[in-house]
């Protein structure tokens, strides 16, 4: 839109070192990562063609369609299984584990937002008590890229974003003058 630049960036909460996130999760340190970690696996499918048959990498192939990025969350979770070991297949699981390089290089390059150099003031909110996001992909995001981090205390991952939108408007208002 003519006229409409951005002045500031406010990111919540996100998983800026990707590969950790990825071990994170297979390691059963996150919250949701079944969801997390299918989300990404049928992502990649659609930008870097993973695999040629869904039931090489799920259990239950049908679940994959979940993704759609139109499925709402309240009708998703309620679908997916507990665990990884119940959504993907044990060979998809060993190769999370044990990425051939083409893999690698995808999860190398995931982990790369924090380098991105933007010319305007960028601030990071994330909280120590979010078990879906660990607080360190904050912090290695502030040691890549200068940006400050607001620590918003032991709250969970949607309160995080919650206490986030607020004072991202009042700091927003700031740059509208």
């Amino acid at each position: 839109m003519p006229g409409l630049g951005v002045r500031a960036i406010a990111a919540v909460s996100g998983p800026y070192d990707f590969p950790a996130a990825v071990t994170d999760a297979l390691a059963g340190n996150v919250k949701n990562s079944v969801a997390y970690l299918g989300y990404a696996v049928t992502s990649w499918q659609r930008l870097h063609h993973l695999y040629d048959d869904p039931a090489k990498v799920f259990q239950k192939p049908e679940l994959a369609a979940l993704f759609d990025g139109h499925t709402p969350p309240q009708e998703m979770f309620p679908k997916l299984p507990g665990r990884l070991d119940e959504f993907f297949t044990p060979e998809f699981l060993d190769r999370l584990r044990n990425p051939e390089p083409a893999l690698r290089a995808i999860l190398a390059r995931e982990g790369t937002s924090c380098q991105w150099r933007p010319r305007v003031p960028v601030t990071l909110f994330a909280a120590t008590g979010d078990q879906d996001v660990a607080f360190r992909h904050s912090e290695t995001c502030s040691r890549q890229s200068g940006a400050p981090v607001v620590n918003l205390g032991g709250v969970s991952h949607n309160s995080s974003a919650r206490l986030a939108a607020v004072q991202t408007v009042a700091d927003f208002a700031r740059f509208s003058r």
